[in-house]
């Protein structure tokens, strides 16, 4: 009895213990609580779906994962956080070393869970890892043993340089994790935060589903598309975002939109910004986890997971980083920076005359008048209703008789109904189908037997295969035919319905194969994903595709349909129109497409949430690579009303892209009621004009903005966080906006607002109306928002430019010119400003603390005590621009000014033509308005050495306009030192031989122009000179790019070679840009050079020979006759054939020096004006030809062509170094065998008696057996 009564005292005593430590527990844990059947797991990482989206709890737990029921919308069944074991991949083996990272072997964990069992896993995946430049690195992972899908390079080419960036200046460093399973971390060195982190588990690649999870270091989240995301920042609390191109508008549904954009930004808490680009067309979902473990996860049901990674560390950066990689955005034409107006529902010409009639008799700007597809017959593609559109062609030329432009909208859908094809005007035919079918140019059915069959607006049509290059050629013939035979010379196109999309499912049946591509194993949660295909609106995911030349099935490139109709649309307008800028809209978009085309947001609708949704839409594509987008203002669907128009144009006038469309509410006849502005009459009309005069107004500062997005790839309408990334408020702005850096955009976005709370960053902002300053920035302010009235403030620390508005751009202020000549160049010497007494006409000045102050700097003379040696008096007094000052303070501001003024004058002198004012005292930003010269030197030898890093650092100052006198100043120069000077002066940016008169000698040193010592210096100074004239086009692209981006010209190796140490005391050679090498002999009697040739492919100017053993010092012969030339591999030179003067010179043939690097690529550029007139860039008034070499092909391609100056010049010469064996060719499509010369001893072919004319685009290609 005892013995039991004191163990039920134990086990009460247990008990207790028990529940007192479970509610310890419980407390400590703050009383978390589980569902019946959910395991009680903590959360301490972000998760990874186990099940992506469906899926039971049986289903889970029988995979070997756990349930638990985080959200409503987020996943169910997770892989375990912590296994020995690990989920995913694992490395085997060793990591392999590579040219540009590491290359490794992952192979699969085999116990991890796979619940998607009829997508087949792949066993070994290869990961690579690319350090492109110090701010991007690449990750890709693929199958280890066979080619899988990947997007093409033709689509998309991110090219790898030929080296990695110097380990010390990359931003990034990166890690490998090898347990419990295997993962990647990028690292910012800077902070050290982990940006970028797959170590999680769950790494899944089967044959039909990839999924990666990588966690981030913050949730602000911004991109990913196209969807209508309501906010710019993402709510980060498992969103599923799907990725597959719909024909389907915005509206407030999470589905998936025209485009595929898998680019992200986030930006870190420290206001560090990095980006990241999935290279995958395949259909995918995103999702999105929050707090406190941030993360990304990507579930693509094929292709490979193909990574970027930028690191910026702005913002803006990350944009401009991922514009380049994927192409810098296309440079508008000035005139679509104007109002635009179109609807679908124009009856016939006549109801767009009486659009056009009201809104000029209102006096609204517009520059663009768009035809929608009612002006085709039956909706046949290149055709033209004879009824109502009958006179197409002479409305026109009515709009461009009033400066305006007409855009027309083309689909891809090519009709094949025979009820419309044989009744088509003007022929009762309908050629391009015809031709089509011809030519095989269309998608083609699953079996390959004929072509797929959908439906749109013509009822049944086939559609192009714009990844076939035979197609561009069919695209180009009929968009060409269609502007020059049937004369509807219309200035841009829209390109729509092309995601693509069909009226039916798969095809004209409305129905497709049930096989693994149209039902495949997963399904992102896409619009309709519920009907267990991917096919609803689009074509059959088994329609066959060219995909350039590596044939692959629709389900592969679905996404990229659109990008490449773009790619073709653009490439035809180069070549219909060559002088002028192409614009092509596309409604579907890709990663890159905005190389091509520009964008609008869809077919949105009349209501006040879609105004606001607007903004972060507009934003999200200017991060994507779309500067110029905008919504349809006022809505596309429904009726709009005039107090939602009213507040819309207000918006929509700073879209970068301002169009007012709306639809004709089909299938009604009547349609929706008009909303062109003029329709509303006052007060809408009063304040549509004003908001539009203001966007007028400001269009060269838009314009502006518009080049560095295409030469930099900078944003144009930008979030305020890209301007103030240190700030956290503005992270979730997106009601307001910016127009680039300067201006701020608040408007009103709700019916019946009056006020607008606006945030003002810390800044000093001045209203954009009045001038006047808001004061309490750093804050929410409240702004009085009457309906005439939309908030615009600029920030200090801008200068912005306008111009008087008007109701076209066309319309423009213009400046008369004197039509004689006078010469525009003056010659500024003795500026410093010199003086041959001691401070004044007396030598003496007063004797204070200003002439002598208690320091004097180890200046020339400073043991005398005083400053004013050569100069004037410290204490004489100048006027300062109105701030009264003395000569101590602006003494070397004196040649400064006195060069501002000079170019000043010559500017209002002859105000067509460039100044030119040499000077020969600077002071910082002097070149802005005047060239220098090195100032006396002497004719000795180390005076001709010296002269090499003179020039180098004025153009490291920005005077990249520079030289020494050639041959020397002071004294009597010797025939071997002036033959080694004017070799080197050639290469002076500044070639000017100048010598004095031995002042007070009367009779001087000896004359120095070259023709005075006869020969054989008169022979070697005419060559080199020669040669100078001969790459002049060269030299002045340099000069172009010097004035436009602030480049060098003559610039030191370490400029192009920062990795390599030994370039950093170089100083006896210089590069003319990036191309080319100079290695003059500097000593008397000296025969050889010991030169340094960095590592590179280099071949010598003269021969065209690759040098070999580069990466070291070599040693070239040198004999007096002969300067050390050499052409760096991966470039094309412009040349000319020289004469006497340049007038002459410039009218000579051109020519190409091609020298291809180790992979076989070279680009260049041509700048080309008339040489003389006053800023011709600014005003469009030029010519600019890219050069890029890719494989066996040159290309040239003119990217703008305006100047009467490139009429009549041709390409005739084309030179290739670095070939390895003969090549044959083909120009422009046919083959050339005539006017080739090949060197087996030198490895170089000249093609001569081209006759290329230097305007148009074109190709030679060549091929090695």
């Amino acid at each position: 009895m005892e013995r039991r009564s004191k163990g039920r005292l134990i086990l009460a005593l247990a008990a207790l213990v028990l529940v007192v430590v479970g509610a310890v527990v419980g407390i400590v844990l703050g009383a978390r609580k589980t569902s019946p059947g959910e395991v009680d797991t903590q959360q301490v990482d972000a998760l990874v779906a186990c099940i992506a989206r469906e899926g039971t709890r049986d289903e889970c737990e029988a995979t070997g994962c756990f349930w638990k029921n985080l959200t409503a919308s987020s996943p169910k069944c997770w892989y375990k956080q912590a296994s020995q074991t690990g989920y995913g991949y694992r490395l085997n083996g060793e990591i392999e070393n590579t040219t540009l990272g590491y290359r490794m072997k992952l192979s699969r964990i085999k116990t991890t869970p796979l619940y998607y069992k009829n997508s087949t896993p792949i066993d070994d995946v290869k990961l690579e890892v690319e350090f492109h430049d110090i701010s991007r690195l690449r990750l890709k992972f693929t199958d280890f043993h066979k080619q899988r899908y990947e997007v093409s390079q033709q689509a998309l080419d991110i090219p790898a340089p030929s080296s990695p960036p110097d380990v010390k200046s990359r931003l990034y460093d990166v890690r490998f994790v090898r347990e419990p399973q295997f993962g990647i971390e990028v690292v910012r060195k800077s902070n050290g935060v982990v940006i970028f982190n797959t170590a999680l588990p769950g790494f899944t690649f089967t044959d039909q589903y990839l999924q990666l999870t990588t966690r981030l270091s913050s949730s602000h989240v911004y991109g990913f598309g196209e969807h209508n995301h309501l906010r710019y920042k993402h709510d980060m609390n498992w969103k599923r975002w799907p990725i597959f191109t719909r024909d389907q508008g915005p509206y407030a549904d999470p589905w998936n939109l025209y485009g595929h954009q898998t680019f992200y930004m986030n930006v870190e808490t420290s206001g560090n910004a990095n980006g990241v680009f999935l290279k995958n067309s395949n259909a995918m979902d995103i999702v999105l986890q929050p707090d406190p473990y941030p993360g990304i996860s990507y579930q693509v049901i094929g292709g490979v997971l193909d990574f970027f990674l930028f690191l910026g560390p702005t913002p803006e950066n990350v944009v401009q980083q991922y514009n380049k990689a994927v192409g810098f955005p296309v440079m508008p034409p000035y005139w679509s920076l104007g109002f635009q107006l179109c609807r679908w529902g124009y009856n016939d010409t006549a109801h767009v005359r009486e659009v056009l009639k009201r809104q000029r008799e209102a006096a609204i700007p517009q520059d663009v008048q768009y035809v929608d597809i009612d002006y085709t017959y039956e909706k046949l593609m290149f055709t033209y209703n004879r009824q109502g559109f009958r006179d197409l062609p002479e409305l026109v030329q009515e709009l461009h008789d009033m400066g305006q432009k007409l855009i027309l909208i083309l689909d891809p859908g090519i009709g094949t109904n025979p009820n419309f094809t044989t009744t088509a005007p003007p022929n009762n035919s309908y050629p391009p189908l015809e031709d089509g079918e011809q030519k095989d140019i269309f998608v083609k059915n699953p079996n390959k037997t004929g072509y797929l069959v959908g439906e749109v607006w013509p009822e049944s049509v086939y559609y192009p295969d714009f990844t076939k290059p035979s197609t561009n050629n069919w695209w180009r013939h009929w968009v060409h035919d269609f502007f020059f035979n049937q004369k509807v010379e219309y200035d841009a196109l829209w390109v729509d319905m092309n995601e693509p999309a069909n009226f039916r499912p798969g095809s004209f049946s409305g129905a497709c194969d049930d096989n693994k591509w149209n039902r495949p194993p997963y399904i992102p949660r896409i619009l309709d994903y519920d009907k267990g295909h991917l096919y609803t609106k689009t074509l059959c995911m088994d329609a066959v595709h060219d995909n350039w030349g590596d044939e692959t099935i629709h389900y592969n490139v679905h996404s990229l349909y659109g990008h490449s109709m773009a790619m073709s649309s653009y490439d035809v307008l180069r070549k219909l129109i060559p002088s002028k800028r192409p614009l092509v809209l596309t409604r579907s978009t890709f990663a890159g497409t905005g190389k091509y085309a520009v964008h609008w947001l869809g077919d949105n609708a009349s209501q006040w949430p879609h105004l606001a949704w607007s903004i972060p839409g507009m934003l999200e594509f200017n991060l994507f690579g779309f500067p110029y987008v905008g919504a349809d203002i006022c809505g596309f669907w429904g009726d709009t009303t005039e107090e939602l128009c009213t507040r819309w144009m207000q918006v929509g006038a700073f879209y970068p892209f301002s169009r007012n469309h709306n639809a004709q509410n089909y299938p009604r006849t009547d349609g929706f009621k008009d909303q062109d502005p003029a329709v509303f009459g006052e007060p809408l009309v009063s304040r549509a004009r004003d908001v539009l005069n203001t966007r007028y107004k400001l269009l060269p500062y838009l314009y502006t903005l518009f080049h560095y997005a295409h030469t930099e790839g900078s944003t144009v309408a930008r979030p305020l966080l890209h301007e103030f990334p240190g700030d956290p408020t503005t992270y979730d702005i997106d009601t307001q906006f910016m127009w680039g850096a300067a201006f701020l955009i608040s408007p009103a976005l709700k019916e019946k607002q009056v006020e607008v709370k606006a945030y003002l960053p810390k800044a000093r902002w001045y209203d954009y109306f009045t001038g006047q300053e808001i004061f309490g920035t750093g804050q929410h302010v409240t702004l009085r928002t009457p309906l005439d009235h939309i908030n615009l403030h600029v920030r200090g620390g801008y200068v912005i430019p306008w111009q008087e508005p008007a109701n076209t751009t066309v319309i423009r202020l213009v400046h008369l010119c004197l039509k004689h000549f006078i010469s525009t160049s003056h010659f500024k010497d003795m500026n410093e400003p010199a003086n041959f007494r001691p401070g004044s006409f007396s030598g003496a000045c007063d004797d204070n603390k200003w002439n002598r102050p208690p320091y004097i700097p180890r200046i020339l003379d400073y043991d005398k005590g005083h400053l004013y040696t050569k100069t004037l008096c410290m204490d004489a007094v100048h006027d300062n621009w109105g701030e009264e000052t003395i000569h101590y303070n602006v003494h070397s501001l004196y040649g400064h000014s006195m060069a501002m003024s000079s170019y000043d004058v010559l500017r209002k002198l002859v105000p067509s033509k460039r100044p030119l004012v040499l000077t020969r005292s600077t002071f910082a930003g002097t070149g802005k308005y005047a060239v220098h010269w090195l100032g006396d030197n002497a004719s000795q030898w180390p005076h001709l050495a010296w002269s090499i890093p003179g020039m180098l650092e004025f153009n490291l100052f920005g005077f990249p306009y520079v030289g020494a006198d050639i041959c020397g100043f002071w004294g009597d120069t010797t025939e071997e030192l002036c033959t080694r000077w004017m070799q080197v002066g050639a290469f002076y940016p500044f070639s000017r031989n100048h010598n004095a008169q031995n002042y007070p000698r009367t009779d001087g040193f000896k004359d120095q122009d070259p023709a005075v010592f006869g020969e054989p210096l008169v022979s070697r100074a005419r060559d080199v000179l020669n040669t100078r004239y001969k790459l002049l086009p060269y030299l002045y692209t340099l000069f172009h790019y010097a004035h436009t981006e602030g480049s060098t010209v003559a610039r030191p190796l370490l400029h192009e070679f920062p990795g390599d140490p030994t370039t950093y005391d170089i100083d006896t050679q210089f590069m003319w840009g990036a191309a080319f090498l100079i290695s003059p002999a500097l000593k008397e009697k000296q025969v050889e050079v010991k030169a340094y040739l960095p590592k590179a492919r280099w071949y010598d100017y003269f021969t065209g020979q690759e040098i070999l053993g580069t990466g070291q010092h070599v040693t070239l012969r040198t004999p007096l006759d002969h300067i050390n030339l050499h052409v760096r591999g991966g470039y094309v030179i412009p040349w000319q054939e020289p004469a006497n003067t340049t007038v002459i010179s410039r009218t000579k043939p051109m020519g190409l020096i091609v020298a291809v690097d180790e992979h076989s690529q070279a680009s260049g550029q041509l700048f080309w004006d008339d040489g003389e007139s006053y800023e011709t860039y600014q005003n469009g008034n030029y010519l600019l030809v890219n050069f890029t070499v890719t494989g066996s092909t040159l290309s040239i391609a003119p990217v703008h062509s305006n100047t009467s100056a490139s009429a009549g010049l041709v390409f005739d010469t084309v030179e290739i170094y670095g070939l390895r064996n003969e090549p044959t060719f083909m120009v422009n499509g046919a083959p050339k065998s005539t006017g080739v010369e090949w060197s087996s001893s030198y490895k170089v072919a000249r093609l001569k008696s081209l006759n290329l004319p230097i305007e148009t685009e074109h190709n030679i290609r060549w091929t090695i057996f």
